[in-house]
Formats: structure tokens, sequence, C-alpha cells
């Protein structure tokens, strides 16, 4: 029965680790194994550093909730933003604020929920590469 048992577990182990092999490959579009070894790290951290560009930045960061464009000026930002409850529980967001609106306002079983920027990136518009970052 102990046989069966370990058994039994190595399979499941041996299934586990090739399942999930295969699925981080398919996390990232090809071109990710072109970047140098040091930029996948970052990548694969959920971290950005200057000089990426943005494709890089959404590999790392995902979909942006606000593109600001500043005017007059030689950079646009993109903004992460975090969604915060009432019982001071903050989770990441995936999904985009709608431009130019307020905070979301939501009830998550009956929490009442706000959105807050977490982080801002900001790109030069001629080379269209990170230039600096912030986080809050």
């Amino acid at each position: 029965m102990k046989i069966n048992f370990l058994l039994s577990l190595f399979v499941l182990v041996l299934i586990t680790a090739c399942s999930s092999t295969s699925s981080r490959k398919d996390q990232y579009p090809p071109e990710f194994y072109d970047f140098t070894p040091t930029e996948q790290s970052i990548i694969r951290r959920g971290e950005i550093a200057v000089g990426f560009n943005e494709k890089k930045v959404r590999m790392a960061l995902g979909n942006p909730d606000r593109i600001r464009k500043n005017t007059g000026r030689s950079e646009y930002s993109w903004e992460y933003n975090r969604l915060i409850t009432n019982t001071g529980f903050i989770q990441r967001v995936g999904a985009s604020v709608a431009r130019g609106s307020d905070p979301i306002i939501a009830s998550t079983q009956g929490n009442p929920v706000s959105s807050r920027p977490d982080m801002r990136v900001y790109f030069s518009v001629e080379t269209r590469t990170v230039t600096r970052f912030q986080s809050f």
C-alpha cells in the first residue's frame, strides 16, 4: 500500500512538473527568448528597467490601466493601479480603468473598493523606451 501511494505521488509530481514547464513557455511570446538573460530575469520577476520598450513593459507588468500623453513634453506615461477596500486589503488590478474617469467605486462582498495609482512608467516619445518610473 505504501508503494502504491509513493508511486501515485511520483506520477502526480511528474505530471505537475511537465504541465507547469509547458505553461511557462506559453506565457511569453517567441520574441521573449531573443532578449538577454538579464532582461528575461527582470521580466519574469514582474519588474522593469530603464531602457525597456513598450513590449517588454507589457510582458512584465501587463496592460496599463491608464495612458497619459503629456503635451509639450518629450515623454508619456503608463499608469498601473491597485484596488483598495475598506478592510485595507490591497490587490493588483488587471482590468483597465476607463480613461479620464474617477477611481472605480464598486462593492466586493459589502466592502467599498477604490482605485489608486501603484506605479507610473515614463517613456521617451522619441525612442519609446522607459526613461524613469515611480512606485507609490
